[in-house]
């Protein structure tokens, strides 16, 4: 232990931590059932992980598709990677723990395309149904006997086993990924029909859009529609919704109808040089000067 920091430099650390007798110094497949009372304490692996169990009620809650609900949650650590594990991991809970040191990988072909799994390094937990935990509970289960009879063909058996279920896992991460695409590119759909449709009302009583008011209009939290944003925008949620502001402003007064104080008030802004400020900050010039343009 270093700094508070207990170093997971080997299979046999691992399996020391874990409590659970080794049967290979370069890989360890665990049964969570197996596991308890392991202390919360930062860990610093320097193997490769991945853990597969049953999801609790909160996560298929969360989860939940219209097709099939979640079965079990995937995480992943690499080497390098530190995070703090559970404790008092009760004996009813399901599911497996892979860990297997670099060196078993070593003069072989997975050696060469590890690198390319991006789920070890995305820091996010990938949710499958129970047709897939079966395919991972699988593969996890023949490894897990395989270690137990070990032979000359072992080391093969096993580097293949790996293989295909880091096969798996890139294909339920390619799958999370593009549903997280089209619920983000759904969100941008749904604030552009909420924006188009305040900067068309006429009322008196009418506002700027601010995040806040979008977030609620869309019942999200101000933070989350902010990421959501962000991540298939690139920019800001405040940004883009005043340069959409801005953009219905220039419509205006190219039009040739109203004067800049009259788009100002058109788009809800208090006093026209509120409206100046902002289409400065953002387009290099005042409204006047486009105006004349």
């Amino acid at each position: 232990m270093s700094n508070g920091v207990f170093r997971l430099d080997s299979i046999g650390n691992c399996n020391e931590h874990l409590s659970i007798k080794q049967q290979h110094p370069l890989i360890s497949v665990v049964k969570l059932s197996e596991l308890k009372n392991i202390p919360i304490i930062p860990l610093y692996f320097g193997v490769y992980g991945i853990l597969c169990n049953i999801s609790n009620r909160a996560d298929n809650a969360q989860h939940q598709s219209d097709t099939d609900e979640v079965k079990a949650t995937l995480r992943f650590v690499a080497p390098g990677h530190t995070c703090s594990c559970r404790s008092n991991v009760e004996s009813d809970i399901d599911g497996w723990l892979l860990l297997f040191h670099p060196d078993i990988i070593k003069k072989t072909v997975l050696e060469h395309y590890i690198s390319v799994f991006p789920f070890f390094d995305a820091h996010k937990s990938l949710y499958i149904n129970s047709a897939e935990f079966n395919a991972i509970n699988n593969y996890m289960q023949s490894l897990y006997d395989e270690l137990h009879e070990i032979d000359s063909h072992t080391h093969n058996i096993v580097i293949s086993g790996i293989s295909v279920i880091l096969c798996l896992c890139m294909r339920y991460f390619e799958r999370q990924t593009s549903a997280t695409d089209k619920q983000n590119q759904s969100l941008i759909v749904r604030l552009e029909r909420l924006l188009n449709n305040h900067l068309s009302e006429r009322s008196a009583k009418r506002s700027i859009p601010t995040v806040a008011w979008c977030a609620n209009q869309l019942n999200l939290s101000p933070n989350y529609f902010g990421d959501l944003v962000k991540r298939q925008t690139g920019r800001s949620a405040q940004e883009y919704i005043q340069r959409r502001i801005i953009d219905e402003a220039k419509m205006l007064l190219t039009s040739g109808k109203f004067s800049v104080s009259e788009v100002a008030y058109r788009l809800g802004f208090k006093y026209p040089h509120h409206l100046t400020r902002m289409f400065k900050r953002l387009e290099g010039c005042t409204p006047n000067r486009y105006h004349r343009v």
